[in-house]
């Protein structure tokens, strides 16, 4: 069993000093990082949700955010009520939902979330995007739309900028 802690210690110029401290196999270790890397596993990840109906899109979306050091998956539904109560029951920091779903479609979860005051900011995808659709999703109170034909060049910025409170509508 490994037990792992990152922390920073002062060195004697009191100056901050990443280190990583633990035991494997019960054997004590120390090791000095550069600081980029401790401010990185230091930073607090973007918790994200996501809602799609279609098994085999969840997981494409779930393998292109676990690409990311930055990003952490929460939640994984198939329907726009499910989505609702995941953002309740976990508080995700953005949701990424499809507009199209059975039982609550994007559009209308995504009225919800908002009028339930959830912090949650909410990113729907379709393969129908255009002016109309962004008009759409923009009176909904999505923060963004992506089409899912660019989900795999756009999905993890258009988070990152979402989460900082940027719109994203490509």
């Amino acid at each position: 069993m490994t037990a792992l802690s990152i922390r920073s210690v002062l060195s004697s110029q009191d100056e901050r000093e990443p280190v990583v401290t633990g035991t494997i196999y019960k054997l004590p270790y120390r090791l000095h990082l550069p600081l980029y890397i401790s401010e990185a596993l230091a930073k607090p990840k973007i918790r994200v949700a996501i809602a799609e109906d279609h098994a085999e899109m969840r997981v494409v979306l779930r393998l292109l955010l676990s690409m990311s050091p930055e990003v952490e998956v929460v939640c994984e539904s198939n329907n726009g009520q499910e989505a609702i109560d995941c953002v309740e029951r976990l508080q995700p920091d953005v949701l990424v939902m499809d507009i199209y779903m059975p039982v609550l479609d994007g559009l209308s979860a995504t009225k919800r979330v908002i009028s339930s005051g959830a912090a949650t900011r909410v990113l729907l995808i379709s393969l129908h995007t255009g002016n109309f659709m962004a008009a759409q999703a923009a009176a909904a109170g999505a923060y963004g739309l992506v089409s899912k034909d660019a989900v795999a060049g756009s999905l993890l910025q258009a988070i990152e900028a979402i989460h900082r409170g940027q719109t994203f509508f490509s």
